[in-house]
């Protein structure tokens, strides 16, 4: 539901900021469709059916009213009577709200919501904010818990827009409302999940870190003040540079060359060093971070945990010292501490064996069992590997990793083994010790809150898309009430406007778990739909398509980008080739990098930095000498000019040879 808040705010903002000619934004435009002009006969107004508009917001069920500058009640749908008031519709046309709150009161004030407000105080602040928009022309969008005509509370998205004449004079106000209970419910869920996580690792003295390299921005949780000793407020205020400082001085460099070293390659890190604490004291602590590739292979973000391992350090000297101070500790250990011969033959086995197993001590060190006999077979050999680099290793060797095991009673479990070298001394042989950790909560936890989110944002898509579709089906019915070519087109480019957002979620609804969209691939289902819409009139005109693969956008950049995209093949279609002509219209799509490399691709002026470059051209008899984009005189090109203006982009337009349109969109780095 909350892709309804999101159409709601574009409509309710977004679109004021597409400036068109003379400073006036789309939603001042004059209500007439047919505009007449100063020579020939006037065309005659539009006439609305409002009985067939009656008929669909009937079948719609999202509560909208509409009332006049009165604020008087002139027209409800069904489920605004049925469900927000409970009355029939007679009952409520013709009527102000504080004037049906009066007659209905005694039943109205029954109704309370969840906060203990009362749905005659809810009318009564409806009534007053709606009178200040009538007065003031604005529009609002809020929520607001309601409790419903049949007794059940919900929580509403409300929409009011002031409705004006071609005057700006105010005719009424249109409130459209839009449950999002079941999005506040999950998100509520979410939360306390998170809540849960959280817990978790404050209770094992470790903190979580997001390090964001592009914003240089270090974010912490968890166990931040039992470790570290700043409060989270103030570790808020970090970011790497301070937390660098924060390394003991023999130690930075070290640390420091590691990080730059996982910088290059990515991947999984392990590092330990001495960290100043906020009262001077330094502890250890163990530093595990996973570096995260964007599309370009560039590192751009690091995750990880630290735990302090001060304690953990202190333990393994002690083992050195005397191997019983171990065990009495280990009695009370949640893992399975080890420790190996030369030849990887268990000394002793302790901990939570048969709790994480299912075999006991004795069954290891008899060997009637192999730990490595136990080890899921896809992860046997890489293992393998690990320990044997690990045991060729002349020098003193840390390290983690995951996999699973099969126990005793055949379940499958996950689990984080520490695994440590400890080279022999004065000729004595090595020693291997380590422990193993059962995170099999821990990581269904995790998947399951990542396969949450990812619900979510494919939901939304995909609401998003099907609202859009809604929209473009009723432009469609309403198209067929008119004979006149000139509204029949006018309906037909928003419908394609419409589409050409559409199809942008439907291809984010496809992808798993991403925000972004492969832009090649989307542009081509557009142009493929284009060419249909407009194949009777044209089937003489053929599309050619040179698109870069790799190039991924996110929304903000895609819709404004898709519609322009739209817009200038649209205007190919319809002006370029006159009298069935037969012809070709191209769309070209390349990063700067690829640009460089591929002179085939774009032709033109290089771009001066990262960034992305699109090229709409045809054959066609050309455009008119007199279309000046600084200031365009069509709908189309107005939007064509403020979406890039809106994109930071610059556009280059050529006429000779037919029409061709430069689009060149910079960016921080490359697409």
């Amino acid at each position: 539901m909350a892709n309804n808040q999101q159409t709601s705010r574009l409509a309710g903002k977004g679109i004021k900021k597409l400036q068109v000619k003379g400073s006036k934004s789309c939603n001042k435009a004059p209500a007439r469709i047919n505009e007449g002009s100063d020579e020939g006969p006037e065309k005659p107004a539009v006439k609305v059916d409002y009985r067939l508009l009656k008929s669909i917001t009937d079948t719609m069920v999202n509560p909208i009213s509409y009332k006049d500058k009165n604020g008087v009640f002139i027209g409800i749908n069904k489920s605004y009577a049925d469900h927000i008031f409970g009355l029939p519709e007679e009952e409520i046309i013709g009527h102000t709200l504080p004037g049906i709150c009066t007659e209905f009161a005694e039943s109205f004030n029954k109704r309370s919501t969840e906060s203990r407000i009362s749905f005659t105080d809810i009318c009564r602040e409806w009534d007053q904010s709606d009178m200040e928009l009538l007065r003031s022309g604005e529009n609002e969008t809020h929520e607001q818990e309601v409790t419903l005509a049949n007794g059940t509370t919900g929580v509403f998205l409300v929409n009011k827009s002031v409705i004006k004449n071609e005057n700006r004079e105010v005719l009424g106000l249109v409130t459209v409302l839009q449950e999002i209970t079941e999005l506040r419910l999950s998100e509520k869920a979410l939360e306390e999940s998170e809540e849960r996580y959280r817990i978790v690792t404050e209770q094992t003295g470790q903190f979580l870190y997001d390090n964001n390299l592009e914003k240089n921005k270090l974010s912490l949780a968890g166990a931040v003040e039992e470790v570290f000793g700043y409060s989270k407020q103030e570790a808020m205020k970090f970011d790497l540079g301070d937390w660098i400082k924060h390394i003991h001085p023999g130690d930075r460099e070290y640390v420091f060359n590691r990080f730059m070293q996982a910088r290059r390659t990515g991947g999984r890190d392990r590092v330990e060093y001495r960290l100043r604490k906020k009262d001077g004291t330094y502890i250890d602590v163990e530093d595990t971070g996973t570096y995260l590739l964007n599309h370009n292979g560039e590192v751009y973000r690091v995750l990880g945990v630290v735990k302090d391992i001060t304690e953990q350090k202190l333990i393994r000297k002690q083992l050195e010292e005397s191997e019983e101070k171990y065990r009495s500790f280990i009695q009370n250990f949640k893992g399975i501490a080890f420790q190996l011969d030369e030849n990887l033959n268990p000394e002793f086995v302790h901990g939570a064996v048969e709790e994480i197993t299912g075999y006991s001590e004795e069954d290891f060190m008899s060997n009637r069992i192999s730990w490595k006999d136990m080890v899921h077979p896809d992860d046997q050999s890489a293992i393998l590997k690990k320990i044997m680099r690990i045991k060729n290793s002349p020098y003193a060797y840390n390290t983690e990793f995951e996999y699973r095991i099969k126990r005793k009673d055949g379940r499958v479990i996950r689990v984080s083994e520490l695994y440590q070298k400890i080279p022999g001394k004065d000729g004595k042989p090595d020693k291997f010790q380590g422990a193993v950790y059962d995170i099999t909560e821990k990581k269904d936890a995790e998947e399951a809150l990542t396969e949450m989110k990812e619900a979510r944002i494919k939901e939304i898509h995909h609401r998003i898309k099907n609202n859009l579709q809604v929209i473009s089906s009723l432009l469609d019915l309403q198209a067929e009430k008119f004979e006149d070519e000139i509204v029949r087109e006018a309906f037909r480019e928003s419908q394609n406007r419409i589409i050409s957002m559409a199809l942008i979620h439907e291809e984010l609804y496809q992808e798993k778990g991403t925000t972004t969209l492969n832009f090649a691939a989307y542009v081509q289902k557009l142009s493929d739909n284009l060419f249909k819409t407009y194949r009777l009139d044209h089937p003489g005109v053929s599309l050619l398509t040179n698109l870069q693969e790799d190039i991924f956008l996110d929304v903000d950049t895609a819709v404004p980008l898709g519609i322009v995209i739209n817009e200038l093949v649209s205007n190919s279609l319809k002006h370029a080739f006159p009298g069935k002509k037969s012809g070709e219209i191209q769309i070209r799509l390349s990063s700067r990098k690829e640009s460089e490399n591929r002179p085939d691709i774009i032709e033109h002026k290089r771009l001066e930095g990262p960034g992305l470059c699109v090229v709409v051209s045809d054959n066609g008899i050309g455009i008119s000498e007199n279309v000046d984009m600084e200031n365009p005189d069509t709908l189309g090109l107005q939007l064509v000019s403020a979406l890039i203006d809106q994109l930071d982009g610059e556009l280059e337009l050529k006429k000779d040879k037919g029409t061709e349109f430069i689009i060149r969109i910079s960016k921080k780095e490359d697409f």
